[in-house]
This record gives structure tokens, sequence and C-alpha cells, in this order.
């Protein structure tokens, strides 16, 4: 099933099943997963959009950020919008350097 510019949400559902049945649906929730489970992820992602999609999926760095690049560039509504900006606020919030952390550990946490 490939994507189109409306089914979104059919297509989500779809693949999340497709992408459990293959056991790396962790790629697509976890950060510190197994690179080749990430690729293989990346993978299934790739044969479920058009060709024109692959370029700017491919400069993803995980399947999880071409996930979310899919579905920015097929939702137009706001809670796509508050989960990319949900996101990046925890990203910002790993680069916290708390009073009591060591250094060599908060440099451990960075990305």
């Amino acid at each position: 099933m490939f994507i189109t510019k409306t089914n979104y949400n059919v297509w989500s559902l779809v693949m999340k099943v497709k992408i459990k049945a293959r056991q790396i649906w962790d790629a697509m929730e976890l950060d510190n997963i197994k690179f080749h489970e990430d690729w293989r992820a990346m993978e299934a992602l790739l044969a479920a959009v058009p060709l024109e999609m692959a370029p700017t999926l491919t400069d993803k760095d995980t399947a999880m950020d071409a996930w979310d690049a899919i579905a920015t560039a097929r939702t137009d509504n706001d809670c796509a919008r508050k989960a990319k900006q949900q996101k990046r606020r925890q990203e910002l919030d790993r680069l916290v350097f708390p009073p009591r952390e060591d250094i060599g550990d908060f440099a451990l946490r960075l990305p």
C-alpha cells in the first residue's frame, strides 16, 4: 500500500501492522535501538511511499525521523504539528545540565 495525499490515517495503521509483524516497531518508539533494526524499519517505510519521497526520507537519521517527516508531509492538522513540537522539546530537555550531574555523564547524553 502506497501513501497518497489523502490516505495517511489508513496508511499509518497498515504500516504499524506491517512493521510490528517484522518485530521492528521499537525503531519508531525508542531512541536506543540496534542499527540494523532501524534500517529494516526505514526499508519498510521506503517500500510504502512514492519514489519522489525517497530522497527526503533517506536524508533522515532514523526511521522514526522518517515516519515523522511522512506524517508532517501528509497531514496538515494541529495534532501532527504538536507532536513534532513535543519531540523537539524532549530533545531540548535532554540538553539541560542538571546541577548534580557529572560533566562526563552529561556529555554521554548528547546526540
